[in-house]
């Protein structure tokens, strides 16, 4: 597995996703949060993902209140027509923590990738 620290100067984050997204069979994501515009920037390669019989799966924080809700809903779209799409929700109702990951895991036939 091939592990790449996206600092956003050497490496962005954008960047590394989109390389790793070509040939990919599968996406894991476990995110603090959600924005539209995040989700806009890799909804074709999603899509892309889905159509190739692929999976995608998002675990999504709301303990924030950051994620909003046009992302998940954008998210619900895509799963009503196609099962390969998962989506999961998560917040924590004891105040002492948050869920805050930034994770990244893309598979495709030749390699494995963390950002």
């Amino acid at each position: 597995m091939q592990i790449i620290i996206a600092d956003n100067e050497n490496n962005k984050l954008i960047d590394v996703l989109k390389e790793s997204f070509i040939g990919a069979i599968e996406a894991k994501f476990s995110v603090a949060f959600l924005k539209y515009s995040g989700l806009s920037l890799i909804k074709s390669d999603i899509n892309n993902i889905l159509k190739n019989n692929g999976k995608v799966e998002f675990l999504v924080g709301l303990d924030f209140r950051t994620t909003d809700p046009d992302s998940l809903f954008e998210l619900k779209s895509l799963q009503k027509s196609n099962p390969n799409l998962k989506c999961f929700c998560f917040s924590e109702p004891n105040k002492s923590s948050v869920f805050h990951p930034k994770l990244y895991l893309v598979k495709n036939k030749n390699k494995e990738l963390t950002a």
